[in-house]
């Protein structure tokens, strides 16, 4: 994802928002609506209007509504992946933050990402090999 395509939020307005400016998954993150920025932190709210995280976030963008189903259904895995392989806002393409486009699909996109994800843990259980419980 290229910077300059990320656009920031009005007040109100749909948004995804990460602990960190990497956005890897296993970091805190949310979806909700902007309510601004205090002390260098951005700040977004649930449906409701809490805040999700006190703390707030240090990146946010405006998201595409279908973009932000889309991860909530496949938070568990996002969240699975191990540390440093994936990045929320690196995997989405720029058509995630056109907010004026047209909504595409991305269950191509989250095939590709489950059938990654099935790869790379075929490959740490052949490198680590069988589990083994000793007892003692």
């Amino acid at each position: 994802m290229i910077e300059s395509q990320l656009v920031m939020p009005e007040i109100g307005e749909y948004c995804l928002a990460t602990k960190y400016d990497d956005g890897d998954p296993g970091d805190h993150w949310g979806l909700g609506f902007y309510s601004g920025e205090r002390g260098g932190r951005y700040y977004i709210k649930d449906s409701g209007g809490k805040e999700i995280r006190a703390n707030g976030f240090r990146r946010v963008a405006r998201i595409r509504a279908d973009v932000g189903t889309w991860l909530l259904t496949t938070a568990k895995a996002l969240e699975a992946s191990p540390p440093g392989t994936v990045s929320l806002w690196g995997m989405l393409t720029p058509e995630a933050f056109d907010t004026d486009g047209v909504p595409k699909s991305y269950q191509h996109e989250a095939e590709k990402f489950c059938e990654e994800q099935e790869a790379l843990m075929v490959r740490a259980i052949q490198a680590c090999g069988p589990f083994r419980c000793s007892k003692s």
